[in-house]
């Protein structure tokens, strides 16, 4: 499994070492990249069900295209950190940053994750109209 991770990634290891240093930024590529699929399947889902609603819902609407136009990025640079950081590996200094990079990022795709799952949950309400401002906060 660590092979077929390494091998997705593009990164080429060599000795134990460096299967020991990649393997932290594989994973969290790999799990950025399981985040983003998820989050745009529930995007698209409100997405759909909101495009149906009417324009009562402009600012809805627009930030979940919005969101489904960055989620296309990403799983691009999360490849791409973990590619770097593998080749910044350096004695102790693992990654230069680039690991704490990819897990801001997967931070900041939890909490989109949390954002629309709550929309999703909560847009059949009689409230969610009076609630959906601060949801887009």
């Amino acid at each position: 499994a660590e092979r077929e991770a390494q091998s997705l990634f593009g990164l080429d290891m060599l000795g134990d070492g460096a299967h020991h240093k990649a393997a932290l930024g594989s994973e969290l590529a790999a799990q950025v990249v399981k985040m983003t699929g998820g989050l745009r399947n529930a995007a698209e889902d409100n997405l759909s069900y909101f495009s149906a609603q009417g324009s009562g819902y402009r600012a809805l609407t627009a930030m979940l295209m919005q969101l489904l136009i960055t989620i296309q990025g990403l799983e691009e640079t999360a490849t791409r950190l973990a590619e770097l950081g593998y080749a910044n590996n350096a004695g102790d200094v693992q990654g230069n940053g680039y690991w704490s990079l990819l897990r801001v990022l997967e931070c900041c795709l939890r909490k989109m994750r949390s954002k629309v799952v709550s929309i999703t949950s909560e847009r059949d309400s009689v409230f969610f109209p009076a609630r959906s401002g601060a949801l887009l906060a």
